[in-house]
């Protein structure tokens, strides 16, 4: 059997696997340490009690809930491709939206526009479930998902490197829920979007970035569930080492160790990979791309990670393989890196400047000041952690460039306290400026509890519980009268039937004595059925507190279509069946309406597999 172990990133064969396994038996979910160290047992540290689970517990079950991809593409004729496969191999496609950054000549193929012609000349319905029936024009099924894809074309001599351009990607995040950062060039394994979903959630962690180097496209088969993974043991890369020589002695990434048979996502040391992302959008929002660092390469993942970190969020590698990266075409294509060919030797240097003054590394600012300046700034350090607690845990002493010790196997989290206002919430910047222009809280490292912080912080909390009192109470008084506007709507359409049914019914007066008996009971039905009605009614309009929180429980939203399907069931049993046996069309009747008031769920009403 081929062996494969990914040992500074790159998949060589091993002439024997029980060499390097020492502490931990190969059933047995296990971090690589390094050759001398071998393979450590994976244990959950006492202090992953004190992360903040999701907010949502539920809703990454939900198949509407939204994935926001953005791809930097520089002249990558895999571009269009990879979108391809995107929504192929999606098992909610309509959910999936895209932010491409195309960087091209003239020349060069443009990624929607030939995503679409792929998409014509492969027959998009041969990707659809057997049982999808989608409601699609025929100019949809020409080029399915084109509204759901964002362009922004830039001409290739105006490239200024890969930060440069993910920081336009997301400018073009709209309100999203979920986000997602890879190249130009991936692949992707079926149901992708349902199980990073499901692997971020196993985090259970509200602030987890998962992240990782993956695995090369020639490595599809092998990575999937049903084939027991790479090695058959589900040996995925850990980001966890970095090398302290990259170019301008930046901080960069330095391939990857393993794991093994894990069975949820592993905390690491805060080393973040571009190449792959998935966090809640809300990530993205507080922790921009910062686009005054053009033509840098090296030192763009170490930074991005240190102010995640800072942040409060934690990055984690999957332990599940469903996004691979063809590295055989992109790396042997000339066109790859000829972003390089823009750049510009001053552009670098202050890029450089920027990042080691961030980061208090030698060669970066000694003006305290200025350096105090930037962390607080729009592209700056978090509040929520400080660098010296990055640089423990990271082990990656940036302050005086040495490497404290191998981070690749048990962590113990470290908490941190969460704004008050959520993780929804984003800190204001002056837009000009980029200077904080918000008030600390209490769980800011910069809090002064002894200063005009707490006072301000008081004052700005009081004004914010009234600010979402209020709209809250909008939204109620909004739901409120929707559900007032359905009921009558509803009242005028059974109005109308029963008068349709009236009309028929004198129409059969030769059978008087059996009408006469069937007028009793429905008269008795219908005058159940107006209180019911009242009662809902009162209810909607607020007159009737315990009925409004039946009625919010008994219609929700995505049932509100029972009341059209009531009104048209009850129109026709009148009309079809009121003269032959109006006593079992009253009992229909009114057990249709009772299921309006009184629906069955199921225990599970989102089943994702």
């Amino acid at each position: 059997m081929k062996l494969y172990f990914c040992f500074h990133f790159i998949l060589v064969q091993q002439l024997s696997y029980s060499i390097i396994v020492q502490n931990c038996k190969k059933s047995e979910p296990c971090s690589f340490l390094g050759k001398d160290l071998g393979w450590e047992l994976y244990q959950d540290s006492p202090t992953y009690a004190l992360q903040y689970p999701p907010k949502k517990e539920e809703e990454w079950k939900d198949p509407t809930v939204s994935i926001y991809l953005t791809v930097s593409s520089y002249r990558d004729k895999l571009c269009p491709r990879t979108l391809k496969y995107l929504y192929t191999k999606a098992s909610f496609p309509s959910r999936v939206f895209v932010g491409v950054v195309q960087q091209n000549e003239e020349s060069d193929l443009d990624c929607l526009n030939h995503y679409c012609e792929l998409m014509r000349l492969d027959g998009y319905r041969k990707h659809l479930p057997k049982d999808f029936e989608p409601k699609f024009t025929e100019e949809d099924y020409i080029c399915p998902y084109k509204d759901n894809i964002r362009m922004k074309r830039v001409p290739a001599a105006l490239a200024r490197g890969p930060t440069w351009a993910r920081a336009q990607g997301f400018d073009m995040l709209h309100d999203e829920e979920f986000c997602m950062q890879t190249d130009a060039h991936m692949d992707f394994l079926p149901a992708w979007d349902v199980n990073m979903l499901k692997m971020w959630a196993g985090a259970n962690n509200e602030y987890a970035v998962l992240s990782t180097y993956v695995y090369p496209t020639d490595m599809y088969e092998i990575s999937k569930e049903e084939n027991g993974g790479v090695n058959g043991v589900f040996e995925v890369p850990n980001l966890c080492m970095v090398t302290l020589e990259g170019e301008f002695n930046m901080v960069r990434n330095w391939g990857a160790k393993c794991l093994r048979n894990m069975k949820k996502p592993k905390l690491t040391n805060a080393i973040w990979g571009a190449g792959l992302s998935f966090s809640k959008c809300h990530a993205e929002r507080k922790v921009k791309v910062d686009p005054h660092t053009p033509n840098i390469f090296d030192g763009e993942e170490f930074s991005k990670a240190m102010r995640y970190w800072t942040f409060g969020y934690d990055i984690y590698s999957p332990h599940r393989v469903y996004v691979l990266h063809d590295y055989n075409i992109s790396q042997a294509d000339p066109l790859h890196f000829g972003w390089a060919v823009n750049k510009k030797y001053k552009d670098s240097k202050e890029s450089v400047f920027r990042l080691k003054t961030l980061l208090e590394m030698p060669e970066g600012s000694t003006d305290p000041a200025y350096t105090l300046a930037l962390q607080q700034s729009l592209y700056g350090l978090g509040d929520r952690r400080t660098l010296d607690q990055a640089i423990a845990f990271s082990g990656i002493d940036t302050k005086n460039r040495r490497i404290l010790g191998n981070r690749c196997g048990n962590l113990d989290y470290v908490p941190f306290v969460e704004h008050p206002w959520g993780p929804d919430y984003i800190p204001k910047y002056n837009t000009t400026t980029e200077v904080y222009m918000d008030v600390r809280d209490p769980g800011s490292i910069y809090f002064n509890k002894d200063g005009d912080m707490l006072e301000a912080w008081i004052r700005a909390d009081a004004e914010m519980q009234r600010t979402r009192r209020a709209i809250q109470e909008q939204r109620e008084k909004v739901e409120q009268a929707k559900k007032a506007a359905l009921l009558l709507e509803f009242q005028r359409q059974i109005q109308e039937a029963q008068h349709l049914a009236q009309s028929h019914n004198s129409d059969n007066n030769h059978n008087s004595n059996n009408n006469n008996n069937g007028e009793l009971h429905a008269q008795s039905n219908a005058e159940s059925f107006n209180e019911q009605l009242r009662l809902a009614k009162e209810a909607a309009m607020g007159s009737n507190e315990d009925g409004l929180l039946n009625l919010a429980r008994f219609i929700p939203h995505h049932k509100i279509y029972i009341i059209g399907l009531a009104a048209i069931l009850s129109f026709f049993l009148f009309r079809l069946y009121f003269h032959k046996n109006l006593r079992m069309a009253g009992r229909l009747q009114h057990s249709a309406l009772g299921y309006l008031v009184n629906p069955i769920y199921p225990d599970d009403a989102v089943k994702v597999v």
